[in-house]
């Protein structure tokens, strides 16, 4: 390979033509691309590693930790990804495992050609951000596989980025005035956002909602600006919506710990956690950062184990599981390390079985389902895995009475799985559907005896596999077939439930049902991330 950096310093002393060798992946197949190009043009990719026989890793470069992942006989597929050097596994693990995301709706196994075309025309767009996936269609420097980087930097007013890419493991600037030729790289054809265009490191799109009693509902989502928008819904007076926050960098969480409260969390721009609270006298107060030292990755769990305590899980930018909490009486306490050893890989889900119990579900990094639990007797213990190395995504968990878990994940087979438990029998696994879902399920238990969950399939439908305590577990039925991605839902009541999504046209909906008049979908408003 040319030396570029000294490249670079000769470029305006020379005029002749120049050769820059890239060593790109596609598909698991190195290619040699050759560019000739006037150096005044400047219309080549600038390589910053490997140069001059120095490795990316001794430049400053990151792999992300892909390559660990790769070594052995064994080695890593993410997304259904072909394993090794192999640029769709590297994008794929780098959104995966290092900022939690979901495998996006209707992304198949194979080469990089065919994601721009699956992928949802919301997520989509010819202007990069941080985060993105680069994009290229079929040429004849990646043998018509098409390809695909990771955006790490928008330089110059957008007509930069900065990518890595995984075999020959090369980071590279590309300009908006690089061509694409049968020969050489050029400028992604389009970015595809996989998390709403926010800089890698939340979950994919996911709304908030909560019940504040059978009349109030609030649904929040982060719209395409990365402003934090609120949908309120009452009996008498019907949907209203209201734009709360601005660089809001996550996927929010809400709880109302009575009618007339709500406090809702989010993880901003800077990696820090934001807190909004709202009561019936005052209206909407803050953001207040309860957390500002810029360590906030993912999405934030946040529960009320009861009107007087407020608990928050995030994970940390080191992979550990973090808490913080907030009393009535004592306010904001300090943060608490649950899990210190680094292998958090998705966003972590909780729930308050009472006032007294607690326990605490995420995804590690060998695809486990484990549990960090507390009481208020001998305070937190864990983790223990309640399901081995067939976790995907994360996780949804509800209690239907203080005796009684049940967290649903998505199975890296495309399954549905139920890992549940009660103080009688303890833990067991159960699968409920053995192929087709994609993202991340949730789940509402109406009361103690009826439970639904709803999952997307790979045809923007959404299904709903419901029980009871009579008859179990029923036949899955579809429900909508307009989903762009993750579903969030809540029930106001045993005869009432709401399912909230982001649309595959970027609109925001509501699949309502209620026990009397079934199922009916709303349009509500704005362009969820």
């Amino acid at each position: 390979m040319q030396p570029i950096q000294r490249w670079i310093r000769e470029k305006r002393q020379r005029l002749t033509p120049i050769v820059v060798t890239l060593g790109l992946v596609l598909g698991g197949t190195t290619v040699l691309a050759v560019v000739t190009a006037v150096p005044a043009l400047a219309t080549t990719p600038t390589v910053l590693c490997p140069v001059d026989g120095s490795s990316c890793a001794s430049l400053g470069y990151t792999d992300h930790g892909y390559y660990a992942t790769q070594s052995g006989s064994d080695p890593t597929s993410y997304w259904s990804q072909y394993t090794g050097d192999n640029c769709t596994n590297y994008v794929a693990y780098i959104m995966s495992s290092v900022y939690s995301l979901s495998k996006p709706s209707r992304l198949g196994t194979g080469n990089a050609d065919v994601w721009e075309p699956d992928a949802p025309s919301s997520i989509v767009s010819t202007t990069p951000v941080v985060g993105d996936v680069a994009w290229w269609g079929s040429y004849g420097w990646n043998d018509g596989d098409g390809h695909v980087a990771y955006v790490e930097q928008v330089l110059d007013g957008g007509s930069t980025v900065e990518l890595s890419w995984a075999d020959t493991f090369q980071w590279a600037d590309v300009h908006s005035t690089d061509p694409n030729t049968s020969t050489a790289l050029g400028w992604p054809n389009y970015f595809i956002s996989i998390d709403g265009g926010s800089s890698g490191s939340s979950t994919n799109s996911r709304p908030a909602a909560v019940a504040r009693d059978s009349a109030d509902m609030n649904a929040f989502y982060r719209d395409t600006s990365g402003n934090l928008q609120s949908a309120g819904w009452n009996s008498s007076t019907g949907w209203a919506t209201t734009e709360l926050a601005s660089n809001v960098s996550s996927n929010p969480g809400v709880v109302s710990r009575s009618s007339g409260s709500m406090d809702v969390f989010y993880r901003d721009t800077s990696d820090n956690l934001q807190n909004l609270s709202w009561n019936s006298t005052s209206g909407w107060s803050g953001p207040v950062a309860r957390i500002s030292d810029g360590s906030v990755t993912g999405d934030p769990a946040v529960i009320d184990r009861d009107s007087s305590d407020i608990d928050v899980f995030f994970r940390n930018s080191s992979g550990n599981l973090i808490h913080i909490a907030w009393n009535a009486s004592t306010g904001w306490g300090s943060t608490q390390t649950l899990v210190s050893n680094g292998t958090v890989a998705g966003s972590p889900v909780a729930v308050a079985r009472d006032s007294g119990d607690i326990d605490v579900f995420y995804r590690d990094t060998s695809n486990n389902l484990e549990d960090v639990g507390w009481d208020w007797q001998t305070g937190w213990s864990g983790p223990n895995v309640r399901s081995s190395s067939d976790a995907a995504g994360d996780f949804s968990v509800i209690s239907r009475n203080s005796g009684e878990m049940d967290v649903f994940f998505t199975t890296q087979s495309g399954g549905l799985a139920d890992a549940y438990w009660n103080s009688t029998n303890g833990w067991n696994v159960a699968t409920l559907v053995s192929s087709g879902v994609v993202g991340d399920p949730t789940a509402v238990a109406r009361d103690s005896s009826d439970v639904d969950v709803f999952y997307q399939d790979g045809s923007y439908g959404l299904w709903d596999i419901g029980w009871n305590a009579t008859n179990g577990w029923v036949t899955p039925v579809q429900r909508a077939g307009n989903v762009g991605d993750n579903p969030v839902v809540i029930s106001r009541d045993s005869g009432d439930m709401d399912v909230f999504f982001r649309g595959d046209n970027g609109g925001f909906f509501d699949a309502g049902w209620n026990v009397t008049n079934g199922w009916a979908e709303t349009s509500l408003a704005g362009s969820p991330a």
